[in-house]
């Protein structure tokens, strides 16, 4: 009988709010990413991260981790991005609260799926910027 060699598994180390830069440069503006407690809340819905359009600010539960950070920070990176763009300012589609966040989540959610299923296509995109 044949032993078989057991292979040491190492699971990657998920990406924490602790290695996030200081800022994140949308368009113009400088966006400060900042890690906070666990205590703000929106509609009695809890929420992982928030863009604070006044502060130029993007608050982010220091909590979160992995896929949840990512999607948090790309989420509310496409609200400043509604935001700096007027999409949501009087008469702009994204007018609407609820309008807004429906578009933004479900735009965040599916682009998370591409690259998660596609895992060359971040760096695609990358070099076709080069």
């Amino acid at each position: 009988m044949k032993k078989l060699n057991k292979k040491l598994v190492t699971k990657k180390e998920l990406v924490t709010v602790a290695t996030l830069p200081q800022k994140v440069k949308i368009g113009w503006r400088d966006v400060a990413l900042v890690p906070v407690d666990a205590s703000f809340m929106k509609d009695n819905t809890d929420c992982y991260g928030e863009f604070l359009s006044r502060e130029s600010a993007i608050n982010i539960q220091k909590e979160v981790k992995g896929i949840d950070l990512g999607n948090t920070l790309l989420h509310e990176i496409m609200h400043s991005i509604a935001y700096y763009s007027s999409l949501n300012q009087a008469n702009g589609p994204l007018k609407d609260d609820d309008a807004e966040e429906v578009v933004i989540n479900s735009m965040s959610n599916w682009l998370m799926g591409a690259f998660k299923d596609n895992p060359w296509l971040l760096d695609f995109i990358k070099e076709s910027l080069e």
